[in-house]
């Protein structure tokens, strides 16, 4: 892996810039633009994806969900094919100091410090000796809604689910004093899993969480077809004006997504070392 040395402003830039890329061309990254049969974004070890990277791999539109990096497909015997664009993945790296203490003792201090590295994807690339990662989805055998139940049902200490009708206007919400989501009626949908996408954002309180659960799930959210011009249109705004948003809010949702599905990580701040 070539450690890049940019510093954690330009990381910001070179990775939001190229969700910028795809959102300018009309696509919603946490709207789950990959195949859930396949699962998640990997890497050709089989390790998935966190955090932005999810997103970032997820959206660039390729039917197979492994990744690797330009040298690992020279180690395995093949290479990337001639013109294709690499793609940015960010990393945490911990570094450790020591530190003169006041008082004369030396202590340890670790900090975290953001890289990213390139990658491509098996698609574009030719003469591996694989094809596929035959690593799916743990729901993969299941269908959407009965994925989302199983979901549902796991989740620790999860909030009370309260259904009740809801006048034109009224939102869904969570309360946090109370802790419990109140959801409209299913019949109020006209497509029940978009009841589910809904359920999972007052979960996670956000749309990256929300667009997490339905992938692992398989639902295709279909909510933001009407107004997807104007929807992408107020992300852009505020992603430009914040060039942080994307990274940190995608880091917290899949601390958020992690708790909902009962998951123990390691820290999401190692989990793109390559």
């Amino acid at each position: 892996m070539r450690d890049n040395k940019p510093t954690k402003r330009e990381v910001y830039e070179i990775v939001t810039d190229r969700i910028i890329e795809r959102m300018e061309q009309g696509a919603i990254p946490w709207e789950r633009p990959w195949n859930s049969a396949i699962g998640l974004p990997r890497n050709i070890q089989g390790r998935q994806y966190r955090g932005i990277n999810v997103w970032i791999l997820g959206a660039q539109g390729y039917e197979s969900p492994v990744w690797l990096t330009f040298r690992q497909a020279k180690e395995m015997g093949g290479h990337v094919k001639a013109g294709e664009k690499s793609t940015p993945v960010v990393f945490w790296k911990l570094l450790g100091r020591d530190k003169e203490e006041p008082d004369g003792s030396i202590s340890h201090k670790v900090f975290p410090l953001m890289r990213y590295y390139n990658v491509f994807n098996l698609e574009q690339c030719a003469d591996l000796p694989v094809k596929a990662n035959d690593t799916i989805s743990p729901f993969a055998d299941r269908k959407p809604v009965e994925a989302a139940e199983t979901i549902i049902a796991g989740m620790p200490l999860r909030p009370e689910i309260r259904e009740t009708r809801h006048d034109e206007g009224r939102p869904p919400y969570y309360s946090s004093h109370l802790d419990y989501v109140d959801m409209p009626l299913k019949s109020q949908f006209p497509m029940l899993e978009n009841w589910y996408s809904v359920l999972f954002h007052e979960l996670g309180v956000a749309e990256f969480t929300s667009g997490y659960l339905c992938a692992v799930a398989g639902i295709l959210d279909t909510r933001l077809s009407e107004n997807k011009a104007a929807y992408i249109q107020s992300w852009l705004r505020a992603i430009k004006d914040d060039r942080k948003m994307l990274i940190v809010g995608a880091a917290q949702a899949q601390k958020a997504a992690d708790y909902t599905l009962a998951v123990t990580e390691q820290p999401l701040e190692l989990a793109e070392a390559a």
